[in-house]
């Protein structure tokens, strides 16, 4: 059963969030597919972490929506941040998509001999991964390197990365009105 407690804060973090600028697209996971996966990580999760994957806010996906921040093509450069449109927590659904799926990610990493990582989010278009290490802190994967993240907790990290997108949308905001000329 979810803790509320996690959900209050999940939506308290997603307040701020105006449906008119971003997509939200969320799915739970059932215990035996959590319990399944946790068997092939190694570890459990932390609770905290647990009860969001069964609650309906499981694998969540926070995306600008393509007319408020339209998404690059190819041979599109500019500053990193313009690429990172969304926030993406990895979930276990049943009908979650592989580029949102906690088994993809955790392959992905496997493939890179990291075994004691459980990726669980990642900004849209930034390379790094960030997740719980078996202790239950939180790391962030960098190419190869793992290392730890002053987040202390899930919460923590998921507000900081909410907040930082708003803020990426509202430079967005400006630099299409630059752009428009106006």
């Amino acid at each position: 059963m979810p803790n509320a407690a996690i959900l209050d804060d999940m939506w308290s973090i997603l307040a701020p969030v105006d449906v008119q600028d971003f997509e939200i697209v969320a799915g739970a996971a059932g215990s035996e597919h959590l319990d399944a996966y946790e068997a092939t990580l190694g570890f459990k999760l932390p609770d905290e972490f647990r009860s969001l994957a069964l609650s309906e806010l499981g694998g969540v996906y926070v995306t600008a929506r393509n007319e408020r921040w339209p998404r690059a093509k190819l041979y599109d450069v500019g500053p990193a941040w313009t690429f990172w449109r969304g926030v993406l927590v990895f979930g276990l659904a049943q009908d979650v998509p592989d580029w949102l799926s906690l088994s993809v990610a955790l392959g992905k990493v496997r493939e890179l001999a990291i075994k004691d990582f459980a990726p669980v989010l990642k900004v849209e278009g930034d390379p790094r991964l960030y997740g719980f290490r078996a202790d239950h802190t939180i790391a962030v994967l960098d190419g190869d390197e793992l290392e730890a993240d002053d987040a202390g907790s899930f919460g923590e990290l998921y507000k900081r990365e909410i907040d930082a997108l708003l803020v990426r949308m509202d430079k967005m905001k400006v630099l299409q009105a630059e752009r428009a000329g106006r």
